[in-house]
């Protein structure tokens, strides 16, 4: 299963509608590999292990469901964590959910920060809180998914050490992916300036309760 929705253009044979139909069942059954996740592309389109970008807030594109009802996002860690290399994932909507050319906006969720410690080579999921801002100490607060169409996984560690399942090298400006600085492992209420460098993606991904 590809990260990108690439190919022939229906839009010119006049199936548009059966194409985006077709476009949501390939993101669904993405997701089918790691049950009830929401992600970039597939689990397989992340078969290497690296650090991420210190104090970089990595922005993925998803596709949700309105009516769904997310509780957790996920990340999987692979080693040289510790109790002072931190993490917090995070969900940003966009302006127009249906179109494809949008950018993260607004934060709508988020995890509290997490210390990268304990057993290596495992999925990571964490709960969607109530914490404010850069806060931690949150209650669990699901979200239930507004509208069906586009939305932003947030991933920002305040390290360059501990590491994370990662793609292969992606060229700049090539997948749904944004990039922005950060303090810590701040997550903006609301995303500022963009970048899409090249670099490899770091697995994340919402979880369906």
């Amino acid at each position: 299963m590809a990260i990108f929705d690439l190919g022939v253009s229906a839009e010119s044979l006049g199936l548009g509608d059966l194409s985006r139909e077709l476009g949501d069942l390939s993101r669904e059954l993405a997701g089918s590999q790691y049950p009830g996740g929401h992600m970039l592309g597939s689990i397989l389109d992340y078969p290497n292990e690296a650090a991420g970008a210190s104090q970089e807030i990595q922005y993925t594109r998803v596709y949700l469901h309105g009516g769904d009802t997310i509780d957790k996002l996920s990340y999987y860690y692979a080693g040289n964590g510790s109790l002072a290399r931190l993490v917090r994932l995070g969900l940003y909507e966009q302006t127009d959910p249906k179109t494809s050319d949008g950018v993260p906006t607004n934060r709508i969720a988020q995890t509290d920060t997490t210390a990268t410690d304990g057993t290596t080579q495992q999925f990571r999921e964490l709960l969607l809180t109530n914490a404010a801002t850069g806060g931690t100490g949150g209650t669990p607060t699901p979200l239930l998914v507004p509208v069906s169409g586009y939305y932003w996984l947030a991933f920002v560690t305040d390290n360059g050490i501990a590491k994370y399942a990662v793609t292969p090298l992606v060229r700049a400006n090539f997948a749904p992916v944004r990039r922005e600085t950060t303090t810590g492992v701040t997550l903006p209420a609301a995303a500022g300036a963009l970048a899409n460098p090249a670099s490899a993606i770091v697995f994340s991904a919402a979880v369906q309760a």
